[in-house]
């Protein structure tokens, strides 16, 4: 209770004053105790507070897989340099995450795809290995290795990487392809066509404005005219 018409007509004894630089507050004695009452401590103010951002929507890579722990829009641009051509600025991007995070499987894979687009194929296969450590059923890298291995032409080892994949992700289209041309090599015409017969299958299933190479334009309307040429 403080001063003015609170304490009219009211016995003064009843109350305890208590004095405070330019006021004075008196308080029941029975309705409080007489211990001294710490003021309460007042939150100041949050200076440059950041709300949390929105979660970006990851980026499809091929058709099911996707790219989850590196910042997406910046795992786009490098694909697009790499796709474009770009090569040393995207070796660049990589390396410099890398010197950051240098256990993160996109980057690493990405990695290692400049490598191979730059002909450093003994790098680029290590790198993909290592991509692959960190996640053991992720198709991309294991199609990379795949095409390492035809590039140097051990066809059995691409052979078994592209079995590999198509047993983790039965609709992987370019493997399909990838597996049938090896077979065609290889004189198992009639395999080979059958995988491609399935591949077709796939893509006749797809949006044709598709893009079925994360790094290529190619959509699958083009990839469809390309494969009934072959058939």
């Amino acid at each position: 209770m403080t001063g003015h018409a609170e304490l009219y007509d009211q016995d003064i004894a009843e109350f305890e004053p208590l004095i405070y630089d330019g006021s004075i507050v008196y308080r029941c004695r029975d309705a409080f105790d007489t211990a001294p009452r710490a003021l309460p401590k007042v939150q100041k103010p949050v200076q440059n507070l950041r709300l949390p951002k929105k979660p970006k929507r990851q980026m499809p890579v091929g058709q099911t897989q996707q790219i989850g722990h590196a910042q997406a829009d910046e795992v786009q641009l490098v694909m697009e340099m790499i796709g474009d051509g770009k090569l040393d600025t995207a070796r660049s991007i990589c390396e410099q995450r890398l010197a950051v995070t240098p256990d993160d499987a996109d980057w690493l894979y990405l990695y290692a795809r400049v490598q191979a687009d730059l002909g450093v194929l003994e790098m680029a296969s290590q790198v993909a290995h290592k991509a692959l450590e960190r996640r053991k059923t992720w198709v991309h890298p294991i199609f990379l290795l795949a095409q390492l291995a035809e590039e140097t032409g051990n066809r059995q080892q691409a052979q078994t990487y592209l079995e590999q994949c198509l047993y983790l992700e039965p609709d992987f289209v370019l493997a399909y392809i990838s597996l049938a041309q090896i077979l065609d090599v290889e004189g198992e015409k009639a395999r080979g066509q059958k995988l491609l017969d399935q591949a077709i299958q796939l893509l006749s299933a797809l949006p044709q404005s598709a893009k079925i190479d994360p790094f290529a334009k190619t959509t699958a309307s083009e990839w469809l005219n390309i494969l009934r040429l072959e058939s």
